[in-house]
């Protein structure tokens, strides 16, 4: 990647959404982070464009529970989880991994190989 890559995570838990960001940015991308229960529509955009968009979500909450911003942004969009959530929305890419480091290294992939 000649220029970096823009991220950003979007999180329901604080503290996980500093320690995916984190995992993330030592990586390379910049990481933009903030929590879309504070109004994800006004944080999308005030962001810009972006070239991954993160959505990190404790695998109790259902995808169908996304706020409209999210499930209607037009950036690829990556949904993370630490267990084991089912997603049906073709949007939606579904990453597992054990450990921050290692999710990370699957949603830095996504970038540099998108899904077709």
């Amino acid at each position: 990647m000649s220029r970096v890559a823009k991220v950003v995570v979007l999180d329901n838990d604080k503290q996980r959404c500093i320690d995916l960001s984190q995992a993330i940015q030592k990586l390379g991308p910049d990481v933009v982070s903030g929590d879309f229960q504070q109004g994800p529509r006004e944080f999308l955009e005030k962001k810009g464009t972006v070239d991954l968009l993160v959505v990190s979500l404790d695998p109790s909450v259902n995808v169908e529970e996304l706020p409209e911003a999210i499930k209607d942004h037009p950036d690829p969009l990556i949904y993370v989880t630490p267990g084991d959530g089912q997603v049906s929305e073709d949007q939606l890419t579904y990453v597992k991994g054990e450990g921050y480091d290692t999710v990370a290294r699957e949603i830095v992939k996504q970038l540099e190989d998108p899904p077709l």
